[in-house]
């Protein structure tokens, strides 16, 4: 038979058009089913899955518009999978529990990994099979991390705030002996480390990817919350150094889209919105350890008498002043300077120093 299939209201009809024809088979048995005449076309066809909810987020808006929710769970062959909720599905992740038993029809492939990910279709469904007990998932700190396979939820203290790449902020999030970092594009997350004043607080965030032992990344359902836990006490002390070089990346973006700008022609800047401007102070000395600047616009003010306000000015003007900054600082390499600040370990990567304070001989 040769024929087009198409939708009509909630059924699927089909039309044999000029050239097609029906034929009549003695056995039913010839025909192959759905699912082997997908494979056949090298399409995965559409699975279900009864999963034990591990983990469920959102559902949160990805966009202007468009919502989007996470659930996480272990199917019965003891398989971690991840289904993405887009659109109008996103209200699952209202309805579903962590500990809840579903069965879920019509999953589609999105992409296999560490964790395979599905999404839904317009026919997929969500069945409660079994409510399970309400409980919550363990929140880790970075010397507490274990090999998961899921979303992670992490507790620390942000040690440092910096830029990374177009969309990307840089957090570091340390307890008395570790660090871990994360790569942050979730546009809530980043408006509000923006806003706030985070440095030296315990914040969690939830929803996390792991890309490395000790690297993770937000997902478009990741959120924060600030944590009701003292920050970190102690552990600070000087460390007298020579500097051998010194780097500076410089992540300018907008408050309004949050996206990372190269120039003060951009577009929101027509209406008076502002920008935020963050500053990596990269150093490597003469002992061998790595060290980031905290706060790095106390070092920027005494070495080039450059403060945030004027290069914010100037940026919005026309004129990028990373180049005299990156100037006056490279003189820097063979200096003695006193640091004082936590040197903590990150994981394999080795240890990093996060300096506080900042002293120049002379």
């Amino acid at each position: 038979m040769a024929g087009v299939v198409r939708r009509f209201g909630e059924r699927l009809e089909v039309k044999i058009g000029r050239g097609g024809g029906l034929d009549v088979l003695k056995r039913i048995d010839d025909i192959p089913p759905v699912e082997e005449i997908l494979r056949r076309r090298g399409e995965v066809p559409p699975k279900d899955a009864t999963l034990k909810v591990s983990a469920v987020y959102g559902p949160v808006y990805y966009g202007p518009r468009r919502k989007v929710g996470c659930i996480e769970g272990v199917d019965e062959e003891g398989d971690l999978l991840r289904v993405i909720l887009w659109g109008k599905k996103s209200h699952w992740a209202k309805l579903v529990r962590e500990g809840d038993v579903i069965l879920i029809k019509g999953l589609t492939l999105r992409q296999e990994g560490r964790v395979t990910e599905y999404v839904l279709h317009k026919w997929s469904s969500i069945s409660l099979m079994k409510r399970g007990q309400v409980f919550e998932k363990e929140v880790l700190e970075p010397s507490s991390l274990k090999e998961e396979g899921g979303s992670y939820r992490i507790r620390g203290c942000l040690v440092y705030l910096g830029p990374h790449g177009m969309n990307d902020l840089t957090v570091y999030l340390g307890d008395a002996q570790k660090v871990v970092k994360v790569y942050v594009s979730q546009k809530f997350i980043k408006r509000a480390l923006f806003k706030g004043n985070y440095l030296n607080k315990v914040i969690t965030l939830e929803g996390l990817e792991r890309l490395e032992k000790s690297t993770f990344r937000t997902f478009p359902w990741s959120y924060m919350s600030l944590t009701d836990v003292k920050p970190l006490s102690g552990a600070k002390k000087w460390y007298d150094v020579r500097v051998k070089e010194v780097k500076l990346r410089t992540g300018i973006y907008c408050d309004r889209c949050l996206r990372e700008v190269r120039g003060g022609g951009h577009e929101c800047f027509k209406e008076g919105v502002g920008i935020h401007v963050l500053h990596e102070i990269l150093c490597r000395t003469a002992e061998g350890i790595d060290v980031i600047i905290v706060y790095p616009w106390r070092i920027l003010e005494e070495v080039a008498d450059i403060n945030e306000e004027r290069f914010k000015a100037a940026f919005k003007e026309g004129e990028d002043l990373t180049p005299v900054l990156t100037y006056q600082l490279e003189k820097l390499a063979g200096e003695e300077m006193l640091m004082k600040g936590r040197e903590l370990i990150l994981g394999e990567e080795g240890r990093l120093l996060f300096a506080e304070e900042v002293k120049l001989n002379g």
